[in-house]
């Protein structure tokens, strides 16, 4: 954003409007980027030894607006710890208005949905959470961040902070009251951190992770000896594995004595496991480009890009 002429030009000009959509790691990384662009600096952990990216005197008038669904920023990579860890869930999800980044007029954070955008009218729709108001929302340039939803416990359910706090605390209790073994459904990425996380916070429970394949990870493009390493981890740690066995039922058993209730695993080759909680880890995401123009979206709902991650229909996304 940096050229000849710029400085004179544009402090008289009207701020370009930045519609950012999705407030986790590529939107918020793109709106306190974008804004020290806009600032004349280097942007955030930027080789400030480079050349190119010494500090300037322009400044672009800038005002973003960053649209999510929660409240504020998740950590989405720590969730297996977040749902392990009292201590560590409470650092995972930090509100928007609680980033002293954001605290600018140049950005305004808005909790909710984009339902739809006019490509060429450059206005979007967002529908508010919690008031269910639509908001027509005009921008000079939008940045499609939303990623993908995933499933619990991929990524917690709650909207607010205050709700996810108490969600990972009811999952949490139910660990804690576990006097059978706790069982881990799925060996791929989310299933191998989750039962490692929580044998590593409450070292004194029987994790058991069940797999279907006869290696862990065996859905990603990743040698023997990785997947082999891993499961050696796992063992080192204390988790017990079970491989090349298929869930086929989950039978509830009733409430005795005040603890958690039991329930029976039921494995394809005939074995019952008795288990006081159930994780099923088997990932689960969909795209959330709905609100995209047709001819942006692959038909599988994601969106089409070009090597510059923009979308060659629209040069303006």
């Amino acid at each position: 954003m940096h050229g000849n002429g710029l400085s004179s030009i544009l402090p008289g000009r009207k701020p370009y409007k930045v519609l950012v959509v999705g407030g986790s790691y590529a939107g918020l990384s793109t709106t306190l980027n974008l804004l020290d662009l806009c600032h004349g600096k280097p942007t955030r952990f930027s080789l400030a030894a480079s050349p190119d990216l010494r500090a300037s005197n322009e400044r672009i008038p800038v005002q973003i607006t960053l649209v999510d669904e929660r409240d504020g920023y998740y950590h989405l990579i720590g969730s297996p710890l977040a749902f392990a860890s009292r201590d560590y869930a409470a650092k995972a999800w930090t509100r928007f208005q609680d980033i002293p980044a954001l605290q600018t007029p140049e950005v305004r954070c808005v909790q909710g949905r984009v339902t739809s955008i006019d490509c060429q009218g450059k206005t979007a729709t967002i529908l508010e959470t919690g008031t269910n108001r639509q908001i027509d929302e005009e921008y000079d340039y939008f940045v499609a961040a939303s990623g993908l939803a995933r499933n619990w416990p991929s990524a917690p359910q709650s909207l607010t902070r205050e709700e996810y706090l108490q969600e990972t605390r009811k999952h949490i209790k139910y660990l804690e009251n576990a006097h059978d073994k706790i069982v881990v459904i799925g060996g791929g990425a989310v299933g191998i951190e989750m039962a490692a996380e929580l044998k590593l916070a409450q070292p004194e429970k029987d994790v058991v992770l069940i797999h279907s394949r006869s290696k862990l990870l065996s859905s990603e493009p990743l040698p023997d000896e990785y997947r082999d390493n891993v499961l050696s981890l796992l063992h080192d740690s204390g988790v017990e594995t079970i491989m090349s066995s298929r869930v086929v039922n989950i039978l509830p058993t009733e409430l005795k004595g005040g603890c958690a209730p039991s329930t029976v695993v039921e494995l394809d080759d005939g074995r019952n496991i008795k288990a006081s909680y159930v994780i099923n880890a088997v990932s689960r995401y969909r795209p959330t480009s709905s609100y995209l123009p047709p001819s942006a979206i692959s038909k599988d709902g994601y969106v089409r890009i070009t090597p510059a991650y923009d979308v060659s229909t629209w040069p303006l996304i």
